[in-house]
């Protein structure tokens, strides 16, 4: 009888320990995945300046050929 009762015993143990590893576990996988979205959102908003930065430059060149036509046309219907 008392030997049954330390079997059980350990037993109740071991399954605590299993769910206590399987707790940590999950734990840990969602603290991955939490750093993983945060690094992608980091990655996407650097990707989003930079495209912000290329246009900005894209529009500086349109504005600077457009003033530099009209300049030339001022230049051509001046004389």
């Amino acid at each position: 009888m008392k030997e049954k009762s330390h079997a059980r015993q350990r037993d109740i143990e071991k399954k605590r320990r299993e769910q206590v590893t399987r707790k940590q576990a999950e734990a840990e996988a969602r603290q991955q995945l939490i750093r993983e979205e945060k690094e992608q959102q980091v990655r996407l908003k650097r990707e989003e300046e930079h495209i912000q930065k290329e246009m900005a430059k894209i529009r500086r060149a349109m504005e600077e050929e457009k003033k530099a036509a009209k300049e030339k046309l001022d230049r051509c219907v001046g004389n």
